[in-house]
This record gives structure tokens, C-alpha cells and sequence, in this order.
């Protein structure tokens, strides 16, 4: 669909949203590495390290974020089901 301009069906869409939430869980790997890298010193108020850090606590809490949520939609859509949260 990107190379030739074809319609992008459910399930490629599912697995591009997969895709990001996964890139979005490796960059909070590596903010998390970091603050625990960085000691006590990056739990105070003053420094960016303690947003950022916070920022993603926020971020893995989204429930659009949980990779098993996306993954059983995608697995649904691949199978002819509906991508909802809510069930099958």
C-alpha cells in the first residue's frame, strides 16, 4: 500500500499500530535505563530526567499503549474479526 498507492486495509493498519506502540516501548526502555543509570540525583523536581521519566509512566499506562491489547486486535483482524477493545 505504500509503494503503489493501494488502500491500506484493516489489518495492515493494525500492524503499523503495533509497529509504533513497539517503538514507543523501546524508547521507554531506554528512558527507564537511563533514570536508573543516573541515581537519586534525577529524582529531583529540577531536573528533565525526572519528566521525562514520569512522562513515561503516563505513556505505559495509555490503554491504546498495551502491546497485548493490540496484538490480540490484530490477531482478531488477520482472522476476520473487528480490532475493539472490548472483546471479541
Amino acid at each position: 500500500w505504500q509503494a503503489d498507492g493501494s488502500e491500506m486495509s484493516a489489518e495492515d493498519n493494525g500492524r503499523l499500530w503495533g509497529t509504533m506502540i513497539r517503538a514507543g516501548h523501546m524508547a521507554c526502555d531506554a528512558v527507564e535505563t537511563l533514570f536508573y543509570a543516573a541515581g537519586s540525583f534525577a529524582t529531583r523536581r529540577d531536573q528533565p530526567l525526572q519528566r521525562y521519566y514520569r512522562d513515561v509512566a503516563m505513556y505505559r499506562g495509555h490503554i491504546s499503549t498495551q502491546e497485548l491489547n493490540v496484538a490480540s486486535g490484530v490477531a482478531r483482524l488477520h482472522f476476520g474479526g473487528r480490532m475493539g477493545f472490548s472483546g471479541f
